[in-house]
């Protein structure tokens, strides 16, 4: 694994190796959006909301996910990073800004059924609760070696198709991007049982199936990163649905994409 690629994975699995423990609860926006079913009726979305001022964007993921403190992201950061390294607290360079997480517990992930009205009619929504983590990272461009400056695009390139690699995932379709408002995002899904080590240190297949997607884009110097993880591809899909908003910008869908149960990627309606 190069270095661009290490740094940007690393900084992800620092973000998802913290939910061993159970994790915080989540801070849930006020104002959430909504989102519009088959029959046209207005559904309201249960979000928690992710704000960053400094780069102009905001991001609601669905509210079942608890998030991990900034206190707590970066001293897991710097535990991550080693004795020996080069880590300091005031270094901006590399971030985690979400680490979001919801174990799967047989007895809470019943459907839920909502009844609201709408154009003065009453409607009934079902969800499942999501299971999963999603981890939001931020890397600074400006700190990068000499030889990656310049070279965004590759590096998101690179990140994206490599993110499932490393747990031993297979690639579902080819990686893809695609433009949302003024920004370019890097796209790529991966499904299979990942390798996980025993109790002797050895490496071996889990039983479970895994779903992993990886999603980059840059603004204002900085890339962003996520890496999404679901055991199953319902969970995996409303975590992609998450709305990404960049200041001055429409809201929309992190990934209008759905994953299917054949080798293809198929757009959102």
């Amino acid at each position: 694994m190069k270095l661009h690629q290490a740094i940007a994975y690393g900084l992800c699995l620092s973000a998802t190796g913290f939910f061993a423990q159970q994790a915080d609860s989540a801070k849930s926006s006020n104002t959430p959006p909504v989102a519009k079913t088959k029959d046209k009726t207005v559904v309201p979305e249960s979000t928690s909301l992710y704000r960053n001022e400094s780069l102009g964007f905001q991001f609601a993921y669905p509210s079942e996910l608890a998030s991990k403190s900034d206190k707590d992201l970066q001293g897991a950061y710097q535990e991550s990073a080693g004795p020996d390294s080069a880590y300091k607290k005031e270094d901006t360079c590399n971030q985690i800004l979400l680490a979001a997480h919801r174990e799967k517990s047989s007895d809470k992930d019943n459907a839920m059924v909502t009844i609201f009205e709408s154009g003065g009619k009453q409607h009934t929504a079902v969800s499942v609760p999501v299971v999963g983590t999603i981890a939001l990272t931020d890397m600074d461009m400006k700190c990068m070696p000499a030889e990656y400056q310049g070279r965004d695009d590759e590096l998101m390139t690179a990140f994206t198709e490599s993110a499932g690699q490393e747990s031993g995932l297979d690639l579902i379709d080819k990686p893809i991007w695609f433009d949302a408002g003024k920004h370019k995002i890097h796209f790529a899904a991966f499904q299979g049982k990942p390798l996980t080590k025993n109790a002797a240190g050895k490496q071996t297949r889990s039983d479970a199936m895994a779903y992993e997607a990886a999603v980059a884009t840059e603004i204002k110097g900085h890339i962003l990163l996520w890496l999404v993880d679901a055991p199953d591809k319902y969970s995996l899909n409303r975590m992609l649905q998450s709305t990404l908003q960049f200041d001055g910008e429409s809201a929309q869908p992190l990934v209008p994409l759905s994953i299917g149960d054949g080798k293809s990627l198929k757009a959102v309606p």
